[in-house]
């Protein structure tokens, strides 16, 4: 879709503006006053078919704790996602020439995301913007470019 005019452009390089969310996320390639969506990385909750994973312990005095076994590791499903979307980057950039990289990640996973980009993407990473901003049209994303130039 064309850019609004008001907004950066992206005349001279070619932009890739990678927008996730906890499980989701959406790849945007900006150049020559266009932008589309070129990719998209998820990952989904384990699921569990059954309570066999449920256990509950009596301690002394009274004091009970109880738990589920299957309950789902969050930074294990963080760092699974991290390593899906740059694998998706890494795919989007064989196949498209990317000049900047802006990043829009939730805080919780930006550590891990940046630890796992390849040095030759973290050459050119322009910007990280921290917030869950993947459901956000195109043009809000840019637009939040636009006030940090």
């Amino acid at each position: 879709m064309k850019i609004k005019k008001q907004l950066p452009q992206f005349s001279d390089a070619g932009g890739l503006l990678m927008v996730l969310g906890s499980k989701e996320g959406f790849f945007y390639l900006a150049h020559k006053g266009m932008i589309e969506r070129i990719g998209i990385c998820a990952v989904k909750n384990p699921k569990y078919s059954d309570n066999e994973g449920f256990f509950r312990v009596s301690g002394r005095g009274g004091a009970n704790a109880s738990g589920s076994v299957k309950e789902f590791d969050k930074q294990n499903l963080q760092k699974i996602f991290a390593k899906t979307c740059v694998a998706e980057l890494k795919r989007i950039g064989k196949k498209h020439e990317i000049d900047e990289l802006y990043l829009f990640v939730p805080s919780h996973i930006k550590n891990l995301l940046q630890e796992a980009l390849p040095a030759r993407l973290k050459k050119i990473l322009v910007t990280i913007k921290t917030g869950n901003h993947h459901e956000k049209h195109p043009f809000e994303i840019l637009e939040m470019l636009q006030v940090k130039k």
